[in-house]
């Protein structure tokens, strides 16, 4: 699409070079996902967000007890939260 940008991005000037794109001959189209690739896409999308909430979790916790004099290893092995 970038070649059909004209400014700043909104949802008007994205629906207007979709449908400039779509009536030019020479474009081509990549293949629809199925129905099982999108439920695998979504479960990694969700597992990776768990696993970015975990890490922040356990830093955080890390530093609060860093705080109090309190060391803990880095990593998930090492909390006992291994998957």
């Amino acid at each position: 699409m970038r070649p059909y940008v004209k400014a700043q991005k909104n949802d008007d000037r994205d629906a207007e070079a979709i449908a400039e794109a779509a009536t030019r001959l020479t474009m081509r189209f990549g293949a629809l996902k199925s129905e099982e690739q999108l439920d695998v896409q979504i479960l990694h999308g969700a597992r990776d967000r768990l696993v970015g909430q975990r890490t922040a979790l356990m830093n955080q916790m890390r530093s609060i007890l860093l705080e109090r004099g309190i060391t803990v290893a880095q990593g998930v092995a090492s909390s006992g939260c291994a998957d």
